[in-house]
C-alpha cells in the first residue's frame, strides 16, 4: 500500500459564481432505530448425516446473544424434485458463487482431485439462472470468469488454472521467497540502526557497543518480527480481496456461497512458532491486539452479508510419510486447518482439504438444495456491532448448520465497502446518478502525480428534512498490485434556498504514483440513504484512460 496516495478535498456550489463551502464530517440529521429482519439458513441432518425434510417453524429455536427469539419468517427450500415430466426445481432460490482460488503449484496426485472436486460440485449446484464468478489470486487478484451460469466456459476457466497449478518451479513463489528475505534484511538493519541509538557504550576508540539487554532484545525478536510482518502483508492482500469480493455480492438477494481455496492461511508468524496453543484460535469481536483478529475479520465479513463459507486447503500432505519433510507438512497443515474450519463453522459451510477435496466438497452441493431459512425481527441502531446467533434443533438426533453471527452494520461501513467493492468489480446497482471527470495530471515530484477530479450531483437526487440536508462524499484507490487505499470521507450540510443550483460540484486532487490504477467515488444521501458510485480507470502513467 502506497502510504504517500492521499486525497485533498474542496467543496462548491456550482451557481453563476461559486461559493466555497467546508467539508465537515458532522453528525447525522438524526439517529434513529429501526426494526429489520435477520435472515438465517440452516441445513438439517441426522446422525447419519442425510437431510431431514418436512419440519416447520415449531421445531426450531434461535438465540440472539442467548435470548430466544420469535420466528417471524420461514421457508423450506426443497431443491430439485422428480415429476412424471422430469426433474424440475421446486421452491429455489437463484444462486450466486464466488469460487476463490490462490495460485498453488502441486504435483497431479493433489492438483487433481482438487479441481476434480471444484468442478464436480459447480456440476452439480449451478441451475440456469445461477450466477458463477471465478477468480485467482497471486499477490493480486484476477477475474478469470465474470458472473456466468455456463457450465462449459467454467469448465474451460478451471482448465486454465489447472494448467498453471502443476508441478514444477514455481516463480511467483520463488519471486516472493526472495522479496520476504530482501524486507526481512531490510527491516533488521534499520533495527540494528535504532539499536545503536537507544543505549550501550563506546570504547577507547569510539566504537559503539549495544547493551547486553538490548542486543539480546534484537536477536531474539527482531529477525522473526521481520518475518511476521511480511507474512502479515501477504495474509492482509489476501484478507482484503476476500472481503472485497464478499462485499461486491452483498446486495444480491440471492444464496451466497464462497469457495475459499488457499494456500495459507494462518496469522503472520504461527508456523514459525507451532505449539498447542496455537492450534485453538479463539474468536469474538475483533482487537488489533489478538493476532487472528485479520482472520476473524473473513467471518465476519461473510456473516454481515449473509455469505456461507466452504474453506479447501488444495495441497494438503505429501507423498512422505515419515522424515523431515513430513513433519513440515503436517506442521503446516496443522496450523492451518483449525483457521479455516472456525470460518467453515461460523459461516455455515465445511471444510475440505489435501484429496478429500474430490469426494467432501461435492457433498456440499446438497446444502443448496435442502436448506431452511429463519427470520425474527430485530432492532438495528445504525451502529456497527456483532450478535452471536444460534439455530437449535428441538429434536436432540438433528444436527445443525447455519452462520453464528449477525453483524450490524453502519451507513458509514456499508458505503465504505460499496466503495472497495466498486474498485474490485463492477460498481453496486445506485440510484443517484453522479458523474464524475478528471483533468490533466500534474507531475509533483519522485514519481508522484496530483489528479484532479470533479463529481457533480444532481441536487433533485437529494432529499431533505426541514429543508436541511446533507451529502457524504466517499472516494477509494487501488494500485496495478491490487492494494487497496483507506477509503476518505467528507460530509457537507446544506439548506435549500430560492437560488440553490441544479448541481452540486465536488472537486478533489488525488496525489498518488504511476501504479495508481483506479479511483471509486460514492456520493451518499444522509436523508434518504440513497446512493451513487462511480468508478475511474487511470493508466499506468498517472493519466486517465476512461470513465466506468
Amino acid at each position: 500500500m502506497h502510504p504517500w496516495t492521499k486525497v485533498v478535498l474542496a467543496v462548491v456550489f456550482v451557481a453563476s459564481a461559486a461559493v466555497p463551502l467546508t467539508a465537515t464530517e458532522g453528525p447525522r440529521l438524526g439517529e434513529t432505530i429501526d426494526v429489520s429482519i435477520v435472515n438465517v439458513d440452516a441445513v438439517v441432518t441426522d446422525r447419519q448425516g442425510n437431510p431431514v425434510r418436512g419440519l416447520t417453524k415449531d421445531d426450531f429455536q434461535i438465540l440472539e446473544n442467548g435470548k430466544p427469539q420469535a420466528i417471524t419468517n420461514f421457508s423450506e427450500f426443497e431443491g430439485r424434485t422428480s415429476t412424471p415430466n422430469g426433474e424440475v426445481a421446486a421452491h429455489t432460490q437463484p444462486r450466486t458463487i464466488v469460487v476463490f482460488i490462490e495460485h498453488f503449484r502441486a504435483p497431479e496426485f493433489r492438483r487433481d482431485p482438487f479441481f476434480a472436486g471444484v468442478r464436480d460440485f459447480l456440476h452439480r449446484a449451478v441451475r440456469p439462472g445461477d450466477s458463477v464468478k471465478i477468480v485467482s489470486f497471486a499477490r493480486t487478484m484476477e477475474t478469470r470468469l465474470n458472473f456466468t451460469d455456463n457450465l462449459a466456459s467454467i469448465d474451460k476457466t478451471l482448465d486454465e488454472i489447472a494448467s498453471e497449478s502443476g508441478p514444477g518451479v514455481d516463480p511467483i513463489t520463488f519471486e516472493d521467497h526472495l522479496l520476504g528475505e530482501a524486507f526481512t534484511s531490510s527491516i533488521n538493519a534499520s533495527r540494528s540502526g535504532a539499536l545503536r541509538q537507544r543505549g550501550g557504550w563506546r570504547d577507547e576508540n569510539g566504537n559503539f557497543h549495544p547493551s547486553l539487554r538490548d542486543e539480546i532484545r534484537y536477536q531474539t525478536t527482531g529477525p522473526v518480527n521481520a518475518e511476521q510482518t511480511f507474512r502479515f502483508m501477504r495474509m492482509r492482500d489476501k484478507v482484503m480481496a476476500i472481503t472485497s469480493l464478499m462485499n461486491s455480492i452483498a446486495g444480491s438477494d440471492t444464496k451466497k456461497v464462497f469457495v475459499m481455496a488457499v494456500r495459507r492461511f494462518s496469522p503472520s508468524g504461527i508456523e514459525a512458532n507451532i505449539g498447542l496453543d496455537n492450534l485453538t484460535p479463539s474468536y469474538g469481536w475483533a482487537s488489533s491486539n489478538r493476532r487472528d483478529a485479520i482472520i476473524d475479520y473473513v467471518s465476519k465479513t461473510a456473516n454481515a452479508n449473509g455469505i456461507t463459507v466452504y474453506p479447501l486447503l488444495p495441497e494438503g500432505l505429501g507423498t512422505e510419510g515419515f522424515g523431515i519433510d513430513a513433519l513440515f507438512d503436517n506442521e503446516v497443515l496443522n496450523s492451518q486447518l483449525p483457521y479455516l474450519d472456525e470460518v467453515a463453522r461460523q459461516t455455515g459451510g465445511r471444510l475440505a482439504w489435501g484429496q478429500d477435496i474430490e469426494k467432501d466438497l461435492p457433498k456440499a452441493a446438497a446444502d443448496l438444495d435442502a436448506y431452511y431459512s429463519l427470520g425474527y425481527r430485530a432492532s438495528t441502531r445504525n451502529i456497527d456491532r456483532a450478535r452471536s446467533i444460534i439455530v437449535k434443533p428441538k429434536n436432540p438426533d438433528y444436527k445443525i448448520r447455519s452462520r453464528r453471527e449477525y453483524v450490524e452494520k453502519s451507513d458509514q461501513t456499508r458505503m465504505r465497502e460499496r466503495v472497495l467493492a466498486a474498485l474490485v468489480d463492477q460498481a453496486p446497482a445506485s440510484s443517484i446518478n453522479i458523474t464524475a471527470e478528471v483533468g490533466k495530471s500534474r507531475y509533483v515530484s519522485k514519481g508522484r502525480y496530483s489528479i484532479p477530479v470533479t463529481v457533480h450531483i444532481p441536487v433533485a437526487a437529494l432529499m431533505t428534512d426541514g429543508g436541511r440536508g446533507q451529502f457524504s462524499v466517499y472516494i477509494g484507490w487501488s494500485g496495478v498490485g491490487g492494494e487497496l487505499g483507506q477509503v476518505t470521507k467528507q460530509s457537507q450540510k446544506f439548506k435549500l434556498s430560492t437560488d440553490m443550483p441544479e448541481t452540486f460540484t465536488y472537486t478533489f486532487d488525488v496525489l498518488a504514483d504511476e501504479s495508481t490504477n483506479r479511483l471509486s467515488i460514492g456520493v451518499f444521501d444522509e436523508v434518504s440513504k440513497d446512493y451513487g458510485l462511480r468508478r475511474i480507470e487511470l493508466s499506468s502513467s498517472g493519466k486517465v484512460a476512461g470513465l466506468r
